[in-house]
């Protein structure tokens, strides 16, 4: 399940959604888990989400049977943001989503992904996040953080012709989860392997692979039980990011020089076993981190380990 990270304090903190096609209109609810659907105080927030209005025609061909299959010609790129989730759609109702990687103003939008089918001119690119306010009041109630409120957003909205309802976690910490410098760790594995960047598949970029390997460097911490948050900061963070940036590309075929690649990919998953497991003990930090799910403060609605959806 996706999960969105709220910085206690913060203001003007935005939940985003993407959806698996374009959708004219959607409503959000940010719930608070730990009380029963007919408490009042479990619906935190609640309202209509912002959906992307931006939609650009193509004026030429599109797809893989063009001199360069991630453009798509446009006339107008007003709207497109880089980094934007679109749907691309032919007149005849076949589409595909795709990710805006660079645009050049009034001439073409390029997309992160080469595109997989053929779009004749005229089929239109068009924005598809979702998104919706956190409020400030509540990100900014100490006593609320303290009482460790499970929180989700559901998006609702209809998707080719159905309803759908879209549960998503929402994580609330006094310090950011983005301590993960990533851009450290990518120059780390550049020194290590100046090589690696330019043997990834086609299409793998090394720091859009890095940004993702960045969320199941996370995972793995929250799957032992310790907020990312605590256990991230400093080298001992950086280098575990590094390792894991190592053992994907071992997965993905690259092994340095004359290595055996059956060897290097052995070694790269143990590397990062042994550098996950360090952090866990906390080796190479100020000392173990340690989660207690049964300490529940006082006056909690619930269990601290149950939640009513």
């Amino acid at each position: 399940m996706t999960s969105h990270r709220i910085l206690f304090g913060a203001t003007s903190q935005t939940l985003v959604h993407v959806p698996a096609g374009y959708v004219a209109s959607a409503t959000y609810t940010i719930e608070n888990l730990r009380f029963d659907t007919t408490h009042a105080d479990r619906v935190v927030a609640s309202g209509s989400a912002t959906a992307a209005s931006w939609s650009l025609t193509s004026s030429a061909t599109a797809g893989p049977t063009t001199t360069n299959p991630r453009r798509f010609a446009t006339a107008s790129t007003t709207g497109a943001t880089i980094g934007d989730p679109a749907q691309l759609a032919a007149a005849d109702g076949d589409c595909e989503l795709v990710e805006v990687l660079a645009i050049s103003s009034g001439s073409y939008v390029e997309t992160a992904a080469p595109i997989a089918g053929t779009y004749t001119s005229g089929s239109t690119l068009r924005g598809i996040k979702i998104t919706a306010s956190f409020p400030d009041a509540y990100a900014a109630d100490e006593d609320e953080l303290e009482r460790e409120p499970l929180l989700r957003v559901v998006w609702s909205y209809t998707l080719h012709g159905r309803a759908w309802k879209v549960a998503e976690l929402i994580e609330w910490s006094r310090q950011t989860p983005d301590v993960l410098d990533v851009g450290a760790a990518i120059l780390a594995v550049r020194e290590l392997y100046p090589d690696l960047a330019h043997r990834l598949p086609d299409g793998a970029q090394l720091e859009r692979v890095a940004a993702r390997l960045a969320d199941d460097v996370r995972d793995d911490l929250r799957a032992r039980g310790l907020d990312p948050a605590l256990v991230l900061l400093g080298p001992g963070g950086r280098s575990l990011m590094a390792a894991k940036i190592v053992e994907h590309a071992a997965m993905l075929g690259y092994s340095p020089g004359a290595s055996s690649l059956d060897s290097f990919r052995v070694a790269a998953g143990k590397g990062y076993a042994s550098r996950l497991a360090n952090l866990v003990v906390g080796l190479g930090s100020k000392g173990p981190a340690k989660v207690d799910i049964t300490d529940a403060p006082s006056g909690r609605v619930s269990s601290p380990i149950s939640a009513r959806m």
